[in-house]
């Protein structure tokens, strides 16, 4: 078998529960990742290189980043270019900054280039990725929501509050809803 997919092992051996091997795998894979698998993810179904490049080549599988495919059709949904990022960046990225702000309904999706935050030597920088490297992330900055990893929200205010800079207000936010005591505590981690 090949190497462990950066979504998880156990992930992946619960998607594959009751699937056998190559396109049902895959298929098993991808409905848990909106649509998304990884090359390692498909040389662990028992895929060959050449059988990726096979699938590209007909249009079953599309690139969104290197090593990272969209199965079956090409359009993608913000979700899925949110998931793609991370499975692109690499095991233990979230989404953060304005797509994270977007996944809490803080602020509008936004257009251009996609934040993930990354443990400071983890993470490979991609085109249209904006990679952020942070000195620590605890477990209490990690969330799923919507299916994709992402920066809690009290950790997501701080990263939105430090891009904005001095313009910040509770203006710049849709739903103010966040915890005092639970940014108090983000704070205190980052210190």
């Amino acid at each position: 078998m090949g190497p462990e997919p950066p979504w998880g092992l156990a992930d992946v051996r619960r998607a594959l529960a009751g699937s056998g091997p190559g396109d049902r795998g895959v298929a098993a894979i991808a409905a848990r990742q909106h649509g998304l698998v990884t090359t390692d993810q498909l040389l662990y179904v028992g895929l060959e290189r050449g059988a990726v490049a096979h699938r590209v080549r007909t249009g079953r599988l599309y690139r969104v980043h290197v090593g990272v495919y969209l199965v079956g059709r090409s359009d993608t949904t913000d979700l899925a270019r949110l998931a793609a990022a991370v499975l692109a960046c690499g095991p233990d990225s979230l989404v953060s900054h304005y797509p994270a702000g977007w996944l809490w309904g803080m602020v509008p999706f936004p257009r251009g280039r996609l934040d993930v935050s990354v443990i400071r030597e983890h993470g490979k920088s991609r085109p249209g990725i904006r990679v952020h490297r942070a000195a620590a992330m605890d477990t209490c900055d990690r969330r799923i929501r919507m299916g994709v990893p992402v920066t809690a929200p009290a950790r997501t205010l701080l990263d939105l509050a430090e891009m904005i800079g001095e313009r910040f207000t509770w203006d710049h936010l849709q739903q103010p809803e966040v915890v005092l005591a639970r940014l108090a505590a983000t704070i205190a981690l980052r210190r």
